[in-house]
């Protein structure tokens, strides 16, 4: 990597400081979109916790158990079916 980028320099006129401020640039970008996926990460774990509250789910087995009823029996409401 170290010889290919002295060949660029050498070759293109372009600095050693010019690959620095790009790589810096690049780092920076990277650490905000990670920052940014947390939070939108965070916001689906508070919402999916939300919406979990008072079911009745207390464990992981509970959630994933079979249900009993069938979605035959389920009544679809009309502001569903649009």
């Amino acid at each position: 990597m170290q010889d290919r980028r002295v060949r660029l320099i050498a070759e293109s006129s372009d600095t050693e400081a010019a690959y620095r401020k790009h790589y810096h640039y690049e780092t920076t970008d990277t650490v905000l979109a990670l920052f940014g996926v947390m939070f939108v990460n965070a916001a689906i774990l508070a919402v999916v916790a939300g919406a979990l509250t008072g079911t009745g789910i207390e464990t992981r087995n509970e959630a994933y158990a079979p249900s009993t009823a069938s979605l035959a029996d389920t009544p679809v409401s009309p502001s569903a079916s649009r």
